[in-house]
């Protein structure tokens, strides 16, 4: 566990690290893409990978609270820290603005709570809520339309498939009224014994000897 403030000032240091590199990598890429016509692609590419690595290592140690030799916590150590402002002045601080650069030249009773707010600024904070409300919306409008366009898809399908089956129950039907009502063969027998006396003949010539 952490005992002392030391802990405090190693996690910060190492925040303060990582994010450098971060930001750096961010550059970088900025000055790639204003001069995107000049870029090598594989350049670009190879600086997009190790930003990505510098984020995820960032992330790796936030679980560990950005101390080394510790267990992860979630960053449990880091949240429970409370930061306070040792000294509040409307004058101007080289010293700040050199850290921020020339970002910050001031820390008063405006900038100070505004750097250290936990949470968004109300203007910004009502902007995310109709943003998500608005994409909560948009994605109920989607659903509803899916649900239409499936419940309209299958009357379709289930028009098609009772017209299929009423095509076949007709073709059936129809095969069964075309079906023959005689045999060829025994057709075939008559109109040669009419035409020829075929069976007739045989028949007679088998009584004749009979008698």
């Amino acid at each position: 566990m952490f005992k002392n403030s030391q802990d405090v000032k190693t996690a910060i240091d190492n925040l303060e690290a990582k994010v450098l590199n971060v930001k750096r990598g961010i550059e970088e890429l900025l000055l790639s893409l204003d001069a995107q016509d000049k870029v090598s692609w594989p350049a670009f590419t190879a600086k997009c990978s190790s930003l990505a690595s510098d984020l995820s290592t960032l992330q790796a140690n936030m679980r560990k609270s950005l101390l080394t030799n510790s267990n992860e916590d979630n960053g449990e150590f880091i949240k429970n820290q409370l930061i306070l402002p040792h000294t509040i002045s409307p004058d101007v601080n080289p010293h700040l603005m050199a850290l921020t650069e020339n970002r910050v030249p001031v820390w008063n009773h405006e900038t100070a709570p505004s750097f250290l707010r936990t949470k968004l600024a109300p203007l910004i904070e009502d902007e995310v809520s109709q943003i998500e409300r608005d994409l909560l919306d948009m994605n109920q409008t989607k659903m509803e339309n899916t649900s239409k366009q499936i419940t309209t898809m299958n009357k379709h399908l289930d028009q098609l498939f009772n017209g299929a089956l009423e095509q076949l129950s007709r073709s059936k039907a129809a095969g069964e009224n075309n079906k023959l009502l005689y045999k060829t063969e025994q057709t075939e027998a008559i109109v040669r014994a009419i035409y020829g006396g075929e069976s007739i003949s045989k028949t007679s010539e088998s009584s004749r000897r009979r008698v």
